[in-house]
């Protein structure tokens, strides 16, 4: 005979092993908040340095040479690194990489088993005491065919495509920089002629005013003299806002406060010399197959959606449940086993199927749109810095013949044969040839880094920027509370 209190005792056991199954597996984690203090992370941009420590490693074990520390003088291919490490869009790249790669483990999980008790009511004469009877049920989901794998396949894709897009940000922190570096070089260049320009206008005047008193020089020419030298001083006053303005562009590509970048020692080697590093002359679009980033994310996200076609193409044989059972009935033992399955009686997956073909070919068809506009770029890229060459060329010529009749007229007057004017006027429109062969040197500047742009790789042999995928978030200060 069961009596009433023995089953009471069966339930309590089976209630004990349903609150102790789901702390089978593992401990829960506990939440723990991690509030934004925006004045914290504030402190944190402010207090970067260029020569901090961990820049200094990450530097090294990119293969830059770090001895001397912090670095004696900064060109454009030591501060890439820099930028790479401080700059805020890396730290989001590197997060979305994380994001993915916590997706992955979602993709990959298996559906977890459902258990829960059994209770029947017996309104009817039994043969026990209790009319109560109690067991246990489970739900086992099992599913069938290959769709784990496949949602697998599609985490992995989009993985690989969020770690591309690390390095694709490492390139365009890269070419930002590239553009900012130049502003500087030419803001500091142009400061430096209109100074000298100034000098020389101030020289005029004073000539002209002289020559004005002995009747040797009109009014009007006098008054064009001063007006010119007005001129003159605007723009060399204008020039120290100019530098200033391209330094705070400067420490923005950076990454590092704008105080930073003012006590940065920098060389521009590279764009003073009088020629660019040599062309490749062939293999340019091949190049930009192999390097473009933009590129092999796309050929990710096509695999991406494959996997997807793939998962919806394996929905089509449904899943199956197990619902195995325990009852205490009336003084036995039940056991039981039910099985369920989706009839694919109404739908067989068509919808999704075609709109998982339909997105492959979408992908399809955006990866033939950017591959057509890589190799447009390049192009026009190429064109556009054969004429900044020939421009440049053409301004340097300027120049040698604008110096030539510069020495004719040093000459003259040494022979007593012109006056002081004829050469100060002369030393101006040496200035001006020279403004426009810096004019032209920047452009082709910045039109050679929009052809390395277009291939995502340096033309001169350097190298490309650190991916940034093992640095940690930049470095000193980051403000985050202990």
């Amino acid at each position: 005979m069961v009596t009433v209190t023995a089953c009471t005792a069966t339930f309590r056991r089976l209630a004990a092993v349903l609150l102790v199954l789901p702390a089978v597996g593992c401990a829960p984690r506990d939440y723990r908040p991690e509030p934004l203090e925006p004045a914290r992370i504030a402190a944190g941009l402010a207090e970067r340095r260029s020569n901090d420590g961990g820049l200094r490693a990450f530097m090294e074990r990119h293969g830059a040479s770090v001895s001397k520390w912090p670095l004696p003088r900064w060109d454009m291919t030591s501060l890439t690194p820099m930028a790479v490490y401080f700059h805020p869009d890396m730290e989001v790249a590197r997060a979305n990489l994380e994001v993915q790669r916590a997706a992955e483990i979602t993709a990959g999980a298996r559906p977890n088993p459902r258990g829960g008790p059994l209770l029947e009511h017996h309104t009817g004469p039994g043969t026990v005491d209790s009319p109560w009877s109690i067991g246990l049920g489970l739900d086992i989901p099992i599913e069938i065919g290959d769709k784990r794998e496949a949602r697998i396949a599609r985490a992995r894709q989009l993985s690989e495509e969020a770690r591309l897009a690390i390095a694709e940000t490492a390139w365009r922190v890269r070419s930002r920089l590239s553009q900012r570096f130049v502003e500087v070089y030419g803001a500091e260049s142009a400061a430096a002629l209109s100074k000298q320009e100034l000098e020389f206008r101030q020289q005029e005047v004073t000539l002209l005013d002289r020559f004005q008193k002995a009747g040797e020089a009109s009014s009007s020419e006098v008054s064009l003299s001063h007006l010119k030298f007005q001129e003159a001083r605007l723009a060399a006053d204008a020039a120290d806002g100019d530098i200033r303005s391209a330094e705070a562009g400067l420490a923005q590509a950076l990454g590092l406060p704008f105080d930073q970048v003012l006590a940065l020692p920098i060389g521009f080697d590279r764009l003073s010399g009088d020629t660019l590093p040599s062309m490749p002359d062939a293999g340019l679009q091949q190049a930009a197959l192999q390097n473009r980033l933009d590129l092999q994310g796309g050929l990710a996200r096509y695999a991406a959606a494959e996997a997807s076609l793939r998962e919806e193409i394996a929905k089509q044989y449904p899943d199956l449940d197990l619902s195995p059972g325990l009852l205490w009935d009336q003084g036995d033992w039940v056991k039981s086993l039910g099985a369920m399955i989706l009839l694919p009686i109404l739908n067989r997956n068509e919808g999704p199927i075609a709109e998982a073909e339909a997105k492959r070919k979408l992908e399809a068809a955006r990866f033939k749109s950017l591959e057509a506009d890589v190799f447009a770029q390049l192009t026009e890229s190429r064109v556009r810095f054969d004429a900044a060459v020939t421009r440049w060329q053409t301004a340097k010529s300027l120049i040698a013949t604008q110096t030539d009749r510069l020495a004719s007229i040093k000459k003259s007057i040494e022979h007593g044969e012109l006056d002081r004017l004829s050469l100060v006027e002369s030393e101006i429109e040496l200035l001006a040839a020279k403004r426009s062969e810096l004019d032209a040197r920047i452009a082709a500047h910045r039109a050679w880094s929009a052809l390395e742009d277009a291939v995502q790789k340096p033309l001169d042999q350097s190298a490309s920027p650190p991916d940034g995928t093992g640095a940690a978030p930049a470095a000193a200060g980051e403000g985050r509370p202990p």
